[in-house]
């Protein structure tokens, strides 16, 4: 049985450890940008998983204070301002990366600099805590200075709504003409075209395009992701697109309403109403929120791995790049594309947004994946960005290739329209963010045709509609007329 006095310390004990699980998991939530985007892509399972990982680690925290505590309550004191110091660092932490961004993308000055601080944080807290003893006076001072902003951290944690990540139903009967959308994030017209055609080193982008309709003046709606693919999925030029927790909003000309995206016709809801099914891979944006309704088989990945958002600054460039995640991002789309391009090919829209070539780049000279070390290397030493560009539209024409290998040995290549294009262009470069390339083949096509018109990827909506309600391609969709799209 405690003794009062034994009570008040137990007590303190848990505050304290609750307060510095806090704190460290602040860092973890706070970092992720404006508008709570670390919620954008965390499921409900995703969320209870992480609140094992704080409660152990309040447990654990608990049990190191209540085991010296018996022990020698100055020695407590030390651990209580170990403590404290390593959380302090964690909330730096966070303001650090508010004022330069994302680590990846620091000056090399700065990250040196702010790794090396790190290196000598904890030498420095183990210092000062075995130099400096804490009265109890000054331990329950600081205890009550924390309470109000660690109930502050907590608020702010609280997801509003939870992502929808994946989603499987039931697949529709049918043996209609397969459709493959296939959009890569950030692929540039200006570096993979040449004179009007696909530069030979990226050969599997032209051996395909010489089967293709070919769009040498080719738009997107827009010059950022979810602007585009909002404008791309339904074919409505919005004034404005926003969110609302993980649903997106839109806003349409001479409205002044907002509607969720959802309430509109898209790609989704057209194809499963003319009887397709729905397959869907995608990363960063909550397309399962917007569309799931429509889609029988869905998976949406976050655009970085929540684990290496919680992990401290010099710690996850050696646990987990940021790489990492897009590896392991590319390797599941592309095998849960195959897989079913293998066992179920027929009456399928397939629709996948993949994150690449975007950034972190994830390929090297060959067009092969780095490896953990690799990774890491260039996140320090920040090779030019033109060349790894050119390395990840290698690695990208590499899976273009194995995705091609699987349509044909389905025996559904031929038969089947496949659209290739890309949301925006890349940035940084003075080209036209809405140039993009267009490459549509259809059913049975086997040569080239080259278009010099301007055409957007608006209309692609209404394209895939007329195939999907006539079983054949409407050769005049995309054509202007008076400087309108017909």
């Amino acid at each position: 049985m405690y003794l009062p006095n034994e009570k008040v310390e137990l007590r303190q004990r848990i505050q304290f450890a609750i307060i510095f699980t806090v704190f460290f998991a602040a860092s973890w939530c706070l970092s992720q940008g404006n508008g709570n985007i670390f919620w954008l892509c965390l499921s409900r399972e995703t969320y209870f998983m992480h609140l094992a990982i704080w409660l152990s680690l309040g447990i654990f925290i608990f049990t190191i204070l209540h085991s010296v505590g018996r022990r020698s309550n100055s020695g407590e004191g030390k651990v209580i301002l170990f403590l404290f110091i390593l959380s302090f660092v964690n909330i730096i932490d966070y303001g650090m990366r508010s004022i330069f961004g994302p680590i990846s993308g620091w000056p090399k000055a700065v990250l040196i600099n702010w790794s090396l601080m790190t290196l000598l944080y904890p030498a420095f807290a183990i210092f000062l805590a075995w130099k400096v003893s804490l009265s109890r006076y000054l331990i329950k001072i600081a205890l009550q200075i924390c309470i109000v902003p660690a109930l502050l951290f907590i608020f702010y944690a609280l997801p509003p709504e939870f992502a929808i990540l994946e989603v499987e139903k039931p697949i529709q009967k049918g043996n209609r003409t397969p459709i493959h959308l296939i959009l890569f994030d950030m692929l540039s017209y200006d570096f993979i075209f040449d004179n009007n055609r696909i530069k030979p080193v990226y050969n599997n982008f032209e051996s395909f395009s010489n089967e293709t309709d070919i769009y040498l003046n080719a738009f997107s709606p827009a010059g950022t992701t979810h602007n585009a693919v909002a404008r791309l999925t339904t074919g409505i030029d919005f004034t404005n697109i926003g969110y609302n927790l993980n649903r997106m909003t839109v806003q349409k000309k001479d409205s002044v309403e907002t509607d969720e995206i959802s309430s509109y016709e898209t790609l989704f809801s057209m194809a499963n109403k003319g009887g397709y099914n729905v397959f869907l891979r995608a990363f960063a944006l909550p397309y399962l929120n917007n569309f799931g309704e429509h889609v029988q088989s869905g998976k949406v990945h976050p655009f970085d791995t929540l684990w290496r958002i919680g992990m401290h600054s010099l710690i996850w460039p050696l646990l987990s790049p940021g790489g990492i995640q897009h590896q392991k991002t590319t390797i599941e789309i592309l095998d849960d594309y195959v897989a079913r391009i293998s066992t179920i090919p027929r009456n399928t829209f397939f629709y996948t947004h993949w994150n690449i070539p975007h950034d972190p780049f994830i390929f090297n000279a060959e067009g092969q994946m780095f490896n953990r070390i690799e990774l890491t290397k260039n996140l320090i030493s920040k090779p030019h960005r033109r060349i790894q560009y050119q390395h990840q539209l290698i690695g990208t024409d590499k899976i273009f290739g194995k995705l091609l290998e699987a349509l044909k040995n389905s025996g559904t290549y031929d038969e089947s329209l496949i659209i290739v294009t890309s949301d925006h262009n890349i940035e940084g470069y003075g080209f036209n963010m809405k140039h993009i390339p267009l490459l549509i083949k259809r059913p049975y096509q086997k040569r080239s045709k080259i278009l010099e018109s301007e055409v957007t990827t608006y209309n692609l909506l209404n394209f895939i509609k007329y195939f999907i309600k006539e079983g054949e391609c409407n050769n005049t969709i995309f054509e202007y007329s008076d400087g309108q799209l017909s």
